[in-house]
Parts: structure tokens; C-alpha cells; sequence
């Protein structure tokens, strides 16, 4: 387990990795020129930012703000998961 302080402090690419291995795709919201994509990551949720013109990923944070995580939860349904 990896806690999301120790996540962040990952370089960008290892924290790719473990997103590919051990997340868990919830859904996606678009903003400009990004993709926004949320995972469920052992015991916290990341967002992705991906920008989309240049095939790229840019950022992988983890979502520590309850308000954040609640905005994408009411875009979220649980036919989207099966």
C-alpha cells in the first residue's frame, strides 16, 4: 500500500504505472483541451489529466478534496461500472 502523500512524491511515470497496474477506471469529464479522468487507487482516488491533442498524460494527482471528489460523483452512475 502507498499512502497519497507518498504517491505525489513518485516521479510522473512510476505513478503511470501504478495507476495501469493497480487502479480501477471510475469515469471521465472533459475541460478544454484535457481529458480528466478519475481512478480508484488502493485506498484513495487519482486524477489523471490527459491532454487529449497531444496523446500525452500531464498530471496524476491524488484527489484530496472531498468537494472534488463529490463533483465527479454525481456525474457517476453505477451502470458505468459494469
Amino acid at each position: 500500500m502507498i499512502t497519497p502523500v507518498e504517491f505525489l512524491q513518485l516521479p510522473l511515470l512510476r505513478r503511470e504505472q501504478l495507476m495501469w497496474n493497480h487502479g480501477t477506471y471510475l469515469m471521465s469529464k472533459y475541460q478544454e483541451r484535457y481529458a480528466l479522468h478519475l481512478y480508484s487507487l488502493f485506498d484513495f482516488m487519482i486524477e489523471v489529466w490527459y491532454e487529449v491533442n497531444r496523446d500525452k498524460i500531464k498530471q496524476i494527482t491524488p484527489v484530496l478534496d472531498q468537494e472534488k471528489i463529490d463533483i465527479y460523483l454525481k456525474e457517476l452512475s453505477l451502470n458505468d461500472l459494469s
